[in-house]
C-alpha cells in the first residue's frame, strides 16, 4: 500500500484527471459537515463507543511506531521526555487526555438539537452516520453522508473547480471533506480547510496514478 500526501491546489485538467482516476476505482464517496442537531441516546452512545475504539487503536499504533522507531519517532519522543517524565507516562497522559475529551461531550447538547439529520432524496444516496472521526480529522461531531458513484459524482466532475473546494452544495446543504472509498479503504480523502489530501493506493493503482503527473509526496 502506498500512502500519498497532496498539498498543492489542483485545478482544470489535473483536478479532472484525479477525479476520473478515483471515480474508476471507488464504489462510494462521502461528504461531511459539523453536526449539532438531534441524536437519540442509542445514536449518541454508538458514536462515543466508536470514537473510544479509535482512540485506543491510535494509542496502540503510536506505541508500536515508537518501539520500531519509524521515521525517528522514538528519538523525538525520547528527547522530549528527557528529564521530564518516562515515555510510558507520556503515552498514558496522552491517552487519558483523549479519553477525557471524548467523555466530556454531553448528550444533552444533542437531545434537542438545532436541526434534523440530512434527508437525501438523490437516487445515489446510500446512508449517513454521525461520528467524531473522519478520514481527515477527529474530535468534533460530524454528519457524514455517503453516496454511490453516480449523479452526485457526475455533478462534481461538472462543477468542482479546485481540489480544496468549500463548501460542496448537496441538495441545499453545505458539506466539506470529500472522500472516495473502495470498500472500507479510503482512496482519496480531502481536508477542505487545511488544504491537504491523503490517498491510500494499491501498488497497481499507484503506478497508474503516477502517470497523471500530479505533484505529491509519499507519506
Amino acid at each position: 500500500m502506498k500512502c500519498i500526501f497532496i498539498n498543492e491546489e489542483l485545478h482544470g485538467r489535473d483536478l479532472n484527471e484525479l477525479l476520473l482516476f478515483v471515480g474508476k476505482i471507488s464504489d462510494k464517496m462521502s461528504f461531511a459537515r459539523y453536526y449539532n442537531g438531534k441524536l437519540n441516546q442509542d445514536e449518541f452512545n454508538k458514536m462515543q463507543l466508536e470514537y473510544k475504539s479509535v482512540i485506543l487503536e491510535k494509542d496502540k499504533e503510536k506505541r508500536v511506531i515508537y518501539k520500531e522507531n519509524i521515521n525517528g519517532y522514538k528519538d523525538r519522543i525520547d528527547a522530549f521526555c528527557a528529564a521530564k517524565m518516562s515515555v510510558e507516562e507520556y503515552f498514558n497522559r496522552q491517552l487519558e487526555q483523549e479519553i477525557q475529551m471524548c467523555n466530556s461531550l454531553d448528550y444533552e447538547n444533542f437531545k434537542n438539537g438545532k436541526y434534523e439529520h440530512y434527508k437525501g432524496s438523490s437516487t445515489d444516496f446510500l446512508y449517513l452516520k454521525h461520528t467524531r472521526n473522519t478520514p481527515v480529522t477527529s474530535g468534533p461531531v460530524f454528519e457524514m453522508c455517503f453516496f454511490m458513484i453516480g449523479n452526485t459524482y457526475n455533478n462534481l466532475l461538472s462543477n468542482m473547480k479546485k481540489l480544496f473546494e468549500y463548501p460542496y452544495k448537496i441538495e441545499g446543504s453545505e458539506f466539506e471533506d470529500l472522500t472516495f472509498y473502495k470498500g472500507e479503504r479510503s482512496v482519496l480523502a480531502i481536508c477542505s480547510h487545511e488544504h491537504f489530501a491523503l490517498m491510500d493506493l494499491e501498488e497497481n493503482e499507484y503506478k497508474e496514478f503516477k502517470k497523471l503527473r500530479i505533484p505529491f509526496e509519499l507519506d
